[in-house]
């Protein structure tokens, strides 16, 4: 590392009232983040998801988001890897297209 320290954008460590405008200010420094989505019963917040993304690229982050699947929602743990990256990948070919 030669003396230096990187920042990740963690979205799961977002988890009080202004998580959406927190993640803005940091993201545009972020070098990764770790993209781990939010599931309940009802599988996964798509919508919060899709934002965090959707903010990240607005900041200006252009690193990797490191998919964490973290739920008991799928009995396999790489379909919710899977759903989540087929939404990032949706974000970012809206965004890409606009």
């Amino acid at each position: 590392m030669n003396g230096k320290v990187g920042l990740n954008g963690d979205f799961g460590n977002w988890e009080r009232a202004g998580k959406y405008e927190d993640l803005a200010k940091i993201m545009g420094r972020a070098e990764l983040c770790h993209a781990k989505g939010r599931y309940s019963a009802a599988g996964l917040d798509a919508e919060d998801y899709a934002r965090c993304v959707e903010l990240s690229d607005a900041a200006g982050y252009r690193g990797p988001f490191t998919l964490i699947y973290d739920s008991q929602y799928h009995e396999d743990e790489w379909t919710g890897i899977l759903e989540e990256r087929d939404c990032i990948a949706g974000v970012l070919q809206k965004v890409t297209a606009a």
